[in-house]
């Protein structure tokens, strides 16, 4: 680059400054100036107020903020504004549930999709073993809730999953067409063995 090129560029930097200091005592300039000094303290207490929720989070469920973290760059990237937000560490502890136990990791329902909603579920190292509840012996059936708590999901998720066929389970013919559903003790015997009933692949 040519020291006269250089000369012009300091010049034009100078006259920028001189412009954009005499536009900054107008009216509109100090309004402008002190706008944009409200905004990045804005968004300073918003990060600050972040960082500490988190830092809760963390000591509250530091199990399940673990695994977060690893789970975390492998969502969908998600543009912040619509109806869409990305997936926070709230959304995704109600998405799965509390951690079951130290042997349990999050992994895909669905091997071929992303790690986003409705997709995630506890399931064991390979390997693995430990104490679970055993199943119901009298042939009673699993309400959500109660399968949910056993398997480590949240309600909400079992029944996504119990309409989608990911979970094997029959409504309730009693309470009519929003019946809960019944997810039989075999069930959870089942997704202990072999995790979520995987769909088969649909060709295009």
């Amino acid at each position: 680059m040519s020291s006269y090129y250089e000369h012009w560029l300091d010049e034009q930097d100078r006259a920028a400054a001189v412009e954009n200091a005499e536009w900054e005592r107008t009216p509109e300039g100090r309004a402008w100036k002190l706008q944009a000094e409200n905004d990045r303290l804005r968004e300073a207490a918003s990060a600050a107020e972040t960082a500490l929720h988190e830092q809760r989070q963390a000591q509250q469920h530091p199990d399940e903020w673990r695994e977060w973290l690893k789970v975390r760059p492998l969502l969908p990237v998600v543009i912040d504004f619509g109806p869409d937000r990305p997936m926070t560490f709230d959304g995704f502890l109600s998405e799965v549930g509390p951690r079951p136990s130290e042997g349990h990791v999050v992994v895909r329902v669905d091997e071929t999709g992303a790690f986003d909603r409705g997709n995630m579920v506890w399931a064991r190292r390979p390997g693995e073993t430990g104490t679970l509840a055993p199943p119901r012996l009298d042939g009673k059936c699993y309400s959500t809730s109660e399968f949910a708590a056993l398997v480590g999901k949240s309600a909400y998720t079992v029944r996504q999953m119990c309409l989608r066929g990911i979970v094997r389970a029959e409504r309730d013919d009693r309470a009519g067409r929003t019946g809960e559903w019944r997810i039989p003790p075999s069930e959870l015997v089942r997704w202990r063995q072999e995790g979520p009933f995987r769909l088969p692949r649909t060709r295009s």
